[in-house]
């Protein structure tokens, strides 16, 4: 016949002969992407009626015989009955007989060409038995054009008139297209019911003006077919120019197809598969299928429901267009109607290109409702707008559960809901490339998890409130929107609650995954969800949002009213948001005009560099009129990686949990009364134990309180470093501050320290990294400690508390300086920070790296003096020192110059003591097993005893002289003494003298004397001196000098002799 369907989305058409039923079948395949076959079903039936004469088709060894009439006709098996003259065939108007009985299958052929055509026509009131197999023909064989064309008329003079009938073909072969309305069964009559049963087809081929499949008026009785097919128009032979319907039902009647059914209807323009008027019903058991094609015109529609009545189609089946009219949809449900199919396809495609406009689903006010079940399909592809699902205003409910919606065109949503309760269960897809959102929410409420949401350049989900009712729309876990398959250059969005511009209704959007089953959105160029002006919340929890593209992108988004009181809010639990494949100028979170973000639980924001939070700077009227910007609340652990900013009017106030971790740096504008005086920017951060800052860069704040940990990031290499200053800065008891000393050095040297601010409260743990770029081991003098000292902080106002601890890294620092720090004694706004002697680490007013303690430990070439007083202080349960006992450790030399009252001794290990001030040595004894060097050039006045152990070296250099207690030399040990020949005074003045090791002289050779003859006291003892020394040096003497100590006697003196002494 030469009959052809062009393949459509997933779906190939075939037209075969099917030499069992004596017909030719349209098939379609549902063909999956990997070339699976899912399922054919038969489509279309055409009787070989539509495509030969009648006279090629009668059965040569049929009876025929001519038209009949009256009350009761019987036909027997294989009698054909033709007419040539337009003459009804069979013709039972007349009540009271036993109607129309063919007894098996018979052939009723109507040729003519004037009037109106009727294949058969029944009027009797009773039951009318057409046979099985029989078949109805009508053909215009005149070239004048009939008015109406039957192929069998239920007639409306008696009531209760009904067909049955198995395997009955009705066909209206091609007319002319001057010809009227053309129809393949009309009933027009009062009651009764028509039954097809099995394998009927009706086929209906004209040029004229209308064309009518199945006709049935209102008031009417039921019709019911299984397995049959319903055919209008034909490309090939004849399509109609008006209206072309495959079944029109008016009133109530009950249509019920069966299992695999098929309505097919092609026409010139406004086209429809099956109607069904008010208060009828369309039953089917499965595999309903329509198909619709029009030319032109205004509309092709699928199946439509008019007013309070029901569709049930049981599982299987589509509807499908691919016309070219202005308008398309699928299935179209009005007032008070319901719609109820399970495993159903909606396929809506169009060749127009004048901007047609298609809906898979329309839901009329009037409480319409559908329920699409499991596993349905909307399709719409080439139209310019309309919408995969479209509830009008006051329409019922819609619900489904893993529904596909697949939707393209410039403005083509894939659902629209202006109204009713629409539920997608479990696992639907909704997909849209054009323009228009994805789902679009104005009215009623929206329920759906395990939601995929695709959209190419809008948004996914936009519920707009103000128009309608309240719209509250709930999305619940395991939902996915995905903006992703964007064009380059193009831009999504995920989620968003707006408002519509006009009326009073709000809109709340829940966007709420679990812990386990997580929702995610993505969205490019644009934002991640968005509650644009008052009355508009969007409550999302459990969700991954990651943004990307070059241009800017936001991921939560809330804009007001210009008014801090009201404002589109957004309520984030246990979030996470990716901005780190974003352009420029993009922001993690942010507020404008009055927008209001809350972030509670679990929330990571990560950025490559930006800015993390924003309440955003707003203006008008180029620039001078400041707009209000909003409020941004945080709470819970939180991760944040990048800049935190409140350059606009209103706040940001962020409370991290334990455990939070931000990595970024602050900004406050305390410049923007400038623009309005009663503007207040304001940026609060609470850092809970456990909670970290690391400040990245310079960094303003109003209000820091921190129990957590704050580290001031720098990059010394290259000369960077962080600041932060706060209006409020409260450091507690469980608080770390982490500074890096080369970054606070450089600061206090550049004029601003590297924390500033008002009012300043310390406490907690202070931590110094990197220390060693100022090796303290190079400093000789605690002079230069005091010169060295830096200022870390600065306030307005006096600075409450301290630091309960300090700790450096420093491996080179030495034992007997603490690296502290100390609110400045001289002005209490700043707080210094330096090294200090470890004896004073444990000062009231000073924190230290170390324990206080008394070692002085110097090594080999190196030399330490201490210039200020070392007294008595404190005993350290850390360190066991007592606080007053002085302890000279390494091969170093440690120079004592102060005015020294320590009591509690001093024990030189190794090394060297230089002693250059008389009171230096404290008031305690002295051990010494390094060497003690006495350099004053004063007498040195001593009540201690002093110990010179084995090895040791007790020094007195010239001009200086030694007043003590008990002056012991131990063996091996060395006094080394400088004797001025001049002095009438011994050298050491003592009660008691235990002598031994060695005696070394020297100044001798410096007396201009050399012939000196008398004696020189080196040791006056108040009592006799105990034991001698076991060798005696005298440096540069020209003559032999002797040790004179007399038994008994209190002195050791020395004279020059040339024979050896008497004993």
């Amino acid at each position: 016949m030469g009959l052809s369907l062009e393949n459509r989305m997933n779906r190939s058409y075939n037209i075969v002969w099917n030499a069992a039923r004596n017909m030719y079948m349209v098939t379609a395949e549902f063909v999956h992407s990997g070339g699976g076959v899912r399922r054919q079903v038969r489509i279309a039936t055409i009787a070989l009626g539509a495509l030969l004469s009648a006279s090629a088709y009668s059965d040569p060894y049929s009876d025929v015989i001519g038209p009949q009439s009256g009350a009761s006709i019987t036909i027997d098996n294989n009698v054909d009955i033709e007419s040539y003259d337009g003459t009804t065939g069979i013709d039972s108007t007349t009540a009271g007989g036993t109607g129309v009985q063919i007894n098996g299958g018979s052939y009723v052929s109507v040729q003519g060409g004037s009037g109106s055509l009727i294949g058969v026509n029944l009027d009797n009131g009773t039951n009318n038995d057409l046979g099985s197999g029989s078949s109805i023909t009508v053909d215009n064989t005149s070239t004048e054009s009939p008015g109406t064309i039957t192929g069998l008329l239920v007639g409306n003079q008696q009531d209760n008139t009904s067909i049955t009938a198995d395997h009955l073909q009705i066909t209206i072969n091609p007319t002319p297209a001057s010809s009227g309305t053309a129809y393949g069964f009309e009933d027009i009559g009062q009651g009764g019911s028509t039954d097809l049963g099995q394998g009927s087809s009706i086929g209906v081929t004209t040029n004229g003006l209308n064309a009518y499949g199945v006709y049935l008026e209102d008031g009417s009785g039921d019709f019911s077919m299984d397995d049959g097919s319903v055919w209008v128009g034909n490309p090939e032979y004849g399509i109609a120019q008006n209206q072309t319907v495959g079944i029109d039902s008016l009133g109530d009647a009950s249509v019920n197809l069966g299992s695999d059914t098929s309505v097919i209807a092609y026409g010139k323009s406004n086209v429809t598969g099956i109607s069904i008027g008010n208060s009828g019903s369309l039953t089917a058991d499965s595999n309903l299928s329509v198909t619709v094609n029009a030319q032109g015109g205004m509309v092709e529609d699928g199946i439509v429901l008019d007013n309070n009545s029901h569709a049930d189609l049981g599982t299987g089946g589509w509807v499908y267009a691919d016309g070219a009219s202005g308008l398309v949809q699928g299935i179209t449900v009005n007032s008070g109607s319901s719609f109820t199919a399970d495993n159903y396809y909606i396929t809506l495609e169009t060749t127009n290109t004048n901007s047609p406009s298609a809906r898979g689903i329309l839901l009329d006010d009037g409480g319409a409702s559908a329920d699409l079940g499991y596993d349905s399909t909307i399709e719409l592809s080439g139209f310019y707008s309309g919408a995969g699902i479209d509830m009008m205003e006051g329409s019922g409910t819609f619900s489904a559960d893993y529904l596909t919606i697949d939707a393209s065109g410039k403005w083509v949503y894939g659902i629209q809901e202006d109204g009713g309760s629409m539920d997608l269960g479990v696992g639907s897809t909704v997909s849209a490339t054009g323009e228009a959102e994805t789902i679009w929410v104005t009215g009623g409420d929206f329920t759906a998890r395990g939601l995929t949401v695709n959209t190419a350049q809008s948004t996914g989900i936009n519920a707009q409130g103000g128009a309608a009712d309240n719209v509250v729309v709930n999305i619940g876990g395991d939902s996915v929107v995905d903006g992703r398959n964007v064009a380059e250059g193009g831009s999504t969005n995920g989620i968003s609650a707006t408002y519509a511009g006009f009326g009073g209704s709000t809109t709340t959007l829940n966007f709420n995954g679990t812990a386990v089953n997580r929702n995610e959105i993505y969205a490019v160029n644009g934002y991640g969800a968005s509650a644009q002006f008052g009355g508009q919340t969007i409550n999302i929890s459990n969700t991954d949002i990651t943004m990307s593209g070059d241009g800017k992108s936001l991921g939560l988004w809330a804009v007001g009213d210009n008014d801090m009181t009201s404002g589109g809010v957004i309520n984030g639990e246990n979030l996470n948001i990716d901005m780190t494949d974003t352009g420029a100028n993009s922001v993690g979170v942010m507020v404008q005009q009055g927008g209001m973000i809350n972030l509670t639980g679990d929330t990571t924001i990560i950025t490559d560099g930006g800015v993390a939070i924003r309440n955003a700077k707003t203006t008008e009227n180029n620039g001078a009129t400041l707009l209000p910007g909003g409020t941004i609340t945080g709470s819970g652990k939180m991760t944040i990686e990048g800049d935190i900013i409140s350059d606009g009017w209103g706040s940001i106030d962020l409370t991290m949990a334990a455990g939070s971790d931000f990595t970024g740096a602050t900004s406050v504008n305390d410049d923007i009364t400038d623009l309005d005086p009663d503007a207040y920017s304001t940026l609060n951060l609470t850092l809970a134990n456990k909670a970290q800052w690391t400040v990245t860069d310079d960094s303003s704040l109003t209000n820091l309180t921190s129990d957590g940990k704050v580290v001031l990031d720098s990059d010394m290499a290259n000369g960077t470093y962080s600041t932060l200053d706060a209006d409020t800065l409260t450091l507690q008891d469980d608080s770390e501050l982490d500074v890096d000393y080369a970054a606070a050095t450089q600061a206090s040297l550049d004029g601003t320290p590297l924390i500033t601010g008002g009012d300043i409260t310390l406490d907690g743990d202070l931590k110094i990294s990197d220390s060693t770029v100022s090796d303290l081991s190079d400093i000789t003098s605690d002079q230069q400690l005091a010169q060295g000292q830096i200022v870390l902080i600065d306030a307005d106002s006096a600075i409450n508390g301290n630091f309960s601890s300090l700790s450096m890294n420093s491996a080179s620092q030495p034992d007997y300086l603490a690296f502290s720090g100390q609110i400045n004694p001289n002005d209490d706004t700043q707080y210094l920070l330096g090294a200090g002697l470890s004896w004073y680490a444990d000062s009231a007013s000073t924190i230290s790296t170390t324990a206080a303690h008394g070692t002085f430990t110097l090594d080999a070439g190196k030399s330490f003096e201490v210039t200020s007083a070392l007294v008595d202080v404190a005993p350290d349960a850390t360190t066991g020192w007592d606080g007053k006992t002085l302890t000279k450790k390494g091969d170093g030399t440690l120079i004592l110059s102060g005015d020294n009252t320590y009591s509690g001794g001093t024990d030189i290990e190794d090394g060297e003591l230089l002693a250059t001030n008389v009171n230096a040595l404290g008031t305690g004894d002295i051990d010494n097993s390094g060497q003690l060097t006495l350099d004053a050039n004063s007498d040195f006045d001593l009540t201690q005893n002093i110990t010179t152990e084995s090895g040791g070296v007790t020094q007195i250099d010239q001009g200086s002289t030694l007043t003590v207690n008990t002056l012991t030399q131990e063996d091996n040990s060395s006094l080394n003494v400088y004797l001025d020949l001049a002095s009438t005074q011994p050298v050491i003045t003592t009660q008691q003298a235990n002598l031994d090791g060695t005696l070394n002289i020297t100044g001798v050779a410096d007396d201009p004397n050399h012939q000196y003859t008398g004696s020189v006291t080196v040791i006056d003892s108040a009592q006799d001196i105990t034991s001698d020394f076991d060798s005696l040096t005298i440096a540069g003497a020209p003559a032999r000098w002797t040790l004179l100590t007399s038994k008994g006697a209190s002195t050791a003196r020395i004279q020059p002799t040339t024979t050896s002494p008497s004993a």
